[in-house]
């Protein structure tokens, strides 16, 4: 995986370190969650503030990363969990279409076929196959 950083313009500079962009070097991508393009991040130095009708409101970091603990699908659980959640409805989304399970498997950036399976069995109790046969 390859990081690039990016110096913002002069106007952003004290406020904003450097861009960061991520992408594999053999799908020119990095998926976080599927149908995810490039994935952008930045660093920033201080306060981030939004200016409407001439009045400052600060930017809290929770505010900026869309992750605030009042955000009830976070509540007692990881982001590594809910990245869980998220790959498993799209599975679910695509289950009934013509696609094989490798496909699925594939699209949602698992792997390999074992981390797939193991995974659905987390959610489900069953495998992949017997749960699409019983659909």
């Amino acid at each position: 995986m390859k990081f690039e950083k990016h110096y913002p313009i002069d106007i952003l500079k004290p406020y904003i370190k450097y861009f960061v962009v991520s992408e594999n070097a053999m799908e020119k991508e990095y998926k976080v969650f599927p149908s995810s393009g490039l994935v952008m991040g930045f660093q920033y130095k201080g306060q981030l503030s939004t200016i409407k009708n001439h009045k400052e409101n600060k930017l809290k970091s929770a505010g900026i990363t869309g992750i605030t603990d009042s955000y009830k699908v976070f509540k007692n659980t990881t982001a590594k969990k809910f990245a869980s959640i998220v790959r498993f409805n799209s599975i679910l989304d695509n289950i009934n279409e013509t696609k094989t399970l490798t496909e699925i498997c594939y699209e949602n950036n698992f792997f390999d076929q074992a981390h797939f399976i193991k995974d659905f069995k987390q959610f489900t109790g069953d495998t992949p196959e017997n749960f699409k046969r019983l659909l």
